[in-house]
């Protein structure tokens, strides 16, 4: 097989984790269990690809993936001496952090590289801007639903999000990052301009 075509496992890593920001909004914000415990399983299996294709982290990288998996440890030690209050929940809560923390640990260490972290900016603002004018118009179009259908799992629902806060918090995770590509375009421009906006860079991405 042509080098070329060859996909390096770090890269699918990158790729899963990247998708997780496109596709997790749309389905409810991940709220019903379907999608949850769908993206849990996608960020574990990207967190997996990532620290098996890189070289065993020294210094203070190691130390930092030591760190991540203390809260997951502890709920897991919880089951095995058997003195957590509910077994079930606890697990459930322990396989989402290890999956948010495997997630976490990978994309500081992908967005070490420039590229990267400017990928990484270009899909959550992009994401976050469709998210958004998908929100204005349904909402003016056909308020409190999703899809033109009335949630049963929540009262004030926005955009594709069951919960109108947890539309907010991902739009706002966007939000600084749109700052800081206008102010980046605009210190390359040496003042200010139209393209030097925070709705320009979120235009451009």
């Amino acid at each position: 097989m042509s080098a070329a075509l060859v996909v390096k496992p770090a890269r699918v890593a990158e790729g899963l984790l990247l998708a997780t920001l496109v596709l997790a909004p749309w389905a409810y914000g991940c709220a019903p269990e379907t999608w949850r415990y769908s993206l849990s399983a996608l960020l574990l299996a990207a967190g997996a690809l990532w620290f098996s294709a890189t070289p065993p982290a020294e210094g203070a990288a190691w130390r930092w993936r030591l760190a991540l998996l203390g809260l997951p440890t502890l709920g897991v030690t919880q089951m095995v001496l058997g003195t957590s209050g509910s077994p079930s929940e606890t697990a459930d809560a322990t396989l989402q952090v290890l999956a948010v923390l495997a997630a976490l640990a990978a994309w500081t260490e992908i967005a070490a590289d420039r590229r990267a972290a400017v990928r990484i900016a270009t899909v959550l603002v992009g994401s976050a801007f469709l998210q958004a004018l998908f929100a204005v118009l349904q909402h003016a179009l056909a308020p409190r639903t999703i899809y033109g259908r009335v949630p049963t799992v929540a009262q004030m629902p926005f955009g594709s999000f069951v919960n109108h806060n947890h539309f907010a918090g991902f739009v706002e995770m966007a939000a600084p990052l749109a700052v800081g590509g206008a102010r980046g375009l605009w210190r390359r421009a040496g003042g200010p301009t139209p393209q030097s906006s925070p709705a320009h860079f979120a235009r451009v991405t």
